[in-house]
């Protein structure tokens, strides 16, 4: 008989199937039910509270029973997940043809009759047309990976013929219960028993920090309400922080041209880098369009030759990205749009600085 069975492996999965369908309508789908709080995910796929609560009371679960229900929602939704992914995911015609093999008067039928019929039977499991196909490729899924499963597995006729002796058998069985009352007294404890239990298993009599926050919300919208300010306060306030918040820096948009010299350089060096850079201070006060063929031309900085010696814009407040620059925001100061300093020296050695555009503080 087993020998039958395992050579027909498919044609008992179809007649497993067929006998297990009715059980399987029995359960409500709720997974299309937006309402419901979801409880976990499996891969993307939830599992709602009301879902577990049906397959609860469909399977006539005792409540302690919740967890071994949740897991087997779990290992449903896994399969699903996954059949999914193994491109094993029942098609609309395999489910369909699933529904038919439980009731094959449903192909004989108009399509309109077939979806009536098949509403109806819905309707008296409390759930849609969409929720019994959900649950015939629930288990489809499981036949197709069960029955993977079982194809590969082998069995000595030994043990099948055991293993048939056993499913023919059956047990009586009795319970005997032991109370704990009536042992207590038999347990003597002393002081250092209990202390010694306790210092071993402190952490399971701690409990966890805790902390009482009392705490007010004020809300900017609310206390806002709740200010009333005259023309002369804010008359006064725009005249005590003009300077710090209505008044923009001046700025100034600077080109240079750098006749790079270090300061440790030699007299002889630094006296033939002044001459070069007064030539050229010179050369671009004549023609101030040119400057920036100037310094494509002679700028030893590698930084803003190529731009034709732009340096950007600077203000007259410390900055840590200007730092070293110190003396040509003094010298910036005094040039007006087009006019050129004389040569300035850094630590980068002897600068000639164009004032592309001074912008005056404005105040708003």
């Amino acid at each position: 008989m087993f020998e039958y069975i395992r050579t027909h492996q498919r044609l008992m999965q179809l007649l497993l199937f067929i006998v297990m369908l009715p059980f399987l309508l029995t359960f409500r789908n709720f997974s299309f039910n937006e309402n419901d709080n979801t409880i976990a995910k499996v891969g993307g796929k939830s599992i709602s509270q009301a879902e577990l609560d049906h397959a609860m009371t469909a399977s006539g679960a005792p409540a302690d029973a919740r967890k071994t229900v949740f897991e087997r929602l779990a290992g449903e939704a896994a399969l699903e997940v996954e059949a999914r992914h193994d491109h094993a995911y029942p098609t609309q015609v395999e489910v369909g043809s699933a529904l038919l093999a439980y009731e094959p008067s449903l192909g004989k039928m108009p399509k309109e009759q077939r979806d009536q019929m098949l509403s109806a039977l819905a309707q008296s499991q409390g759930t849609s047309i969409a929720g019994l196909e959900a649950n015939v490729r629930s288990k489809l899924i499981q036949q197709h990976y069960l029955g993977t499963l079982q194809s590969t597995a082998s069995l000595p006729s030994s043990a099948a013929a055991r293993l048939f002796d056993y499913l023919g058998q059956s047990r009586e069985v009795q319970q005997l219960l032991f109370k704990t009352s009536d042992y207590a007294t038999q347990v003597k404890v002393s002081d250092d028993m209990l202390k010694a239990y306790y210092d071993k298993n402190l952490a399971s009599y701690q409990n966890p920090e805790q902390a009482k926050i009392e705490y007010v919300v004020f809300s900017e919208d609310v206390l806002a309400q709740q200010v009333t300010v005259s023309d002369e306060d804010a008359q006064k306030y725009y005249k005590d922080n003009v300077a710090k918040q209505f008044t923009s820096e001046p700025q100034w948009h600077l080109s240079h041209i750098l006749i790079a010299v270090k300061p440790e350089a030699s007299a002889a060096d630094k006296a033939a880098a002044k001459e070069k850079a007064d030539k050229l201070t010179a050369e671009a006060r004549k023609n101030p369009a040119g400057f920036a063929k100037l310094a494509k031309e002679n700028s030893d900085d590698p930084g803003s030759a190529d731009t034709g010696g732009d340096l950007g814009d600077f203000s007259n407040q410390p900055s840590k990205s200007k730092e070293g620059f110190e003396p040509i925001i003094a010298a910036m100061q005094k040039l007006k749009t087009g006019e050129i300093s004389d040569p300035v020296l850094t630590s980068f050695g002897y600068h000639v600085v164009k004032v592309d555009q001074a912008k005056p503080a404005e105040t708003k």
